[in-house]
């Protein structure tokens, strides 16, 4: 009995180990929106900024940014990294949808991505939310 406790002890803590990144282990996708968001279009769309980066080897499935203020949804912006290990900037066109329009003032953006390992078919994500301020 104690030794069926112990292994079920050692394999748990084996378990949770595996599961838990490395103390400043490097994730395999990354996302970071901007503060600033441009108004473009009469406000029928805005222009956000983020870098991104995703491991070499790693295949893209997702990559979007949406952004709401006050009554106004948007439709997904969307954006391809190229997974190189290296952080890329992108303005990503997200519209408005029809009917309604972006302002200048504060707003909320989300971005998120997901990609797949093509050889063991592990995915992993990134996302990341903040206020930003759209600006003419």
């Amino acid at each position: 009995m104690r030794r069926s406790i112990l292994l079920a002890a050692v394999g748990l803590i084996a378990t949770i180990t595996l599961a838990i990144p490395a103390h400043g282990a490097t994730p395999p996708v990354s996302v970071k929106l901007k503060q600033q968001a441009t108004l473009i279009e009469q406000g029928q769309a805005v222009v956000v900024n983020l870098r991104a980066a995703c491991d070499q080897g790693l295949e893209v499935l997702e990559a979007h940014v949406t952004v709401s203020q006050q009554g106004v949804a948007s439709d997904f912006g969307r954006f391809t990294p190229v997974c190189n290990g290296k952080k890329q900037r992108f303005q990503v066109l997200v519209r408005a949808f029809e009917g309604s329009a972006f302002r200048s003032g504060k707003a909320f953006a989300s971005a998120f991505i997901l990609v797949q390992d093509s050889e063991t078919g592990e995915t992993a994500q990134a996302q990341d939310s903040r206020r930003v301020r759209i600006r003419d």
